[in-house]
């Protein structure tokens, strides 16, 4: 008899994939508000200067906040403290392991463990549409703040 080795609920990887790729995605818009308020320019064709290492985006936004005007830089913190808890989910299931756990019903029997998250269950299409729905919409927030920035500078 040939045994089956189970395997994690591929939706969760799928859900995953997608929120890892607009997470990325809000970083680099983030950056390039500080990118623009730096250079006045909201674009560069060089992205190790906004991202070329982890959480460098986000810091050169946040480093280039006293060179805001008042009015923006409340806009740009406004940005950062509403992506934080969308980068805190994504990197709360980047960050996990499976477990099986045969013990508990079918169907609730994979678990989710990280060292920042005892238990948890994988991603549904329910909150993955949340997690990439609210990214995407912070991203465009941003690439519109990082305009302003660069009309600023």
């Amino acid at each position: 008899m040939q045994q089956l080795t189970p395997t994690p609920p591929a939706d969760h990887y799928e859900w995953l994939g997608k929120v890892m790729s607009v997470c990325s995605m809000l970083e680099i818009q983030i950056g390039m508000i500080g990118w623009a308020a730096k250079n006045g320019r909201p674009w560069t064709d060089d992205w190790m200067d906004v991202a070329g290492a982890n959480g460098a985006a986000v810091k050169l936004c946040k480093n280039q906040l006293g060179s805001m005007d008042p009015a923006l830089a409340d806009d740009v913190r406004a940005l950062l403290a509403d992506a934080d808890p969308v980068f805190r989910e994504r990197n709360k299931f980047a960050h996990a392991v499976f477990t099986l756990d045969l013990g508990r019903p079918a169907g609730e029997q994979w678990v989710l463990k990280s060292a920042r998250v005892s238990e948890f269950k994988p991603l549904t299409d329910k909150e993955g549409n949340v997690l990439v729905v609210t990214a995407n919409r912070l991203s465009k927030r941003a690439k519109a703040l990082s305009t302003r920035a660069a009309d600023r500078s």
